[in-house]
């Protein structure tokens, strides 16, 4: 199997593993994900990304927050990537904050 992917979803947790596409919130022509899984910004169609293969946790806190854990797990420990997103809307404003390490 190529595509597989694993989904459970509680009340404030959200586990998948498997292939999955991820995104990194409201990014129009660049995204970080692009050094995982590059995908051109001059692309026809950007709702289709190919994918990887990852563990992504969410979990939900008050009524707009979520952190986002995900990691990638490489051929080596060289290869591994984690990375963490914390996303709210607070005052009709939106924050975004990433962090993490990429394989090299």
């Amino acid at each position: 199997m190529d595509r597989l992917a694993v989904h459970r979803e509680g009340e404030r947790l959200e586990l998948t593993l498997g292939r999955q596409a991820i995104g990194f919130g409201r990014i129009g022509l660049y995204s970080p994900l692009d050094v995982i899984a590059p995908f051109s910004p001059d692309a026809l169609d950007k709702t289709t990304r190919p994918g990887v293969d990852a563990l992504h946790l969410s979990a939900f806190y008050g009524g707009n927050g979520s952190a986002d854990l995900i990691a990638l797990l490489g051929r080596s420990s060289q290869h591994h990537s984690l990375l963490l997103r914390l996303s709210d809307t607070r005052g009709g404003i939106d924050y975004l904050a990433l962090a993490g390490t990429l394989s090299g």
